[in-house]
């Protein structure tokens, strides 16, 4: 259950954010904006983990 979630919230972003940030990156006057959607998505990501890792705990002692 856990990695089916943690694939459908980060497989696609990631994949999306990956593609855009490369395309951004390519063009010099947008690094502080990809800096940004860099952080971000990690921050997204990490709360993402966060919160299916803390309902699968929750699922296993309920």
């Amino acid at each position: 259950m856990f990695v089916k979630e943690f694939d459908v919230i980060c497989t696609k972003p990631m994949v999306s954010y990956i593609v855009t940030s490369l395309t951004l990156y390519m063009d010099r006057k947008y690094i502080r904006y990809t800096t940004y959607l860099y952080a971000y998505m990690t921050l997204r990501l990490a709360t993402a983990v966060e919160a299916s890792s803390l309902r699968s705990i929750g699922e296993r002692k309920g």
